[in-house]
């Protein structure tokens, strides 16, 4: 039997791959932006990372962070569709 958490990933999984449309380039590249600083910060917090090792990844941290943002920008647009249709409100 899956687990709650897994069952999530998966049906997030279908509808990412289902749904498809753009994003507002402006909201993702501002989503992008606040997703490398928070990156950025828990390299070198976490790991001892100096500025130096950072900025040699940079390019890696900003498509990580791209990434992210977009699915998690996607899900939301997507649940918050389904929360229209199916008029349901935040008490």
């Amino acid at each position: 039997m899956m687990s709650k958490r897994a069952k999530g990933i998966t049906d997030r999984k279908i509808l990412h791959e289902q749904i498809q449309f753009e994003l507002p380039p402006a909201l993702l590249q501002n989503r992008t932006r606040v997703g490398a600083g928070r990156n950025w910060c828990n390299g070198t917090a976490s790991r001892g990372l100096t500025d130096e090792m950072l900025k040699e990844k940079e390019k890696e941290l900003i498509d990580g962070a791209a990434g992210l943002a977009a699915q998690s920008m996607k899900t939301n647009f997507i649940l918050h569709r389904i929360a229209e249709r199916e008029k349901i409100q935040v008490t």
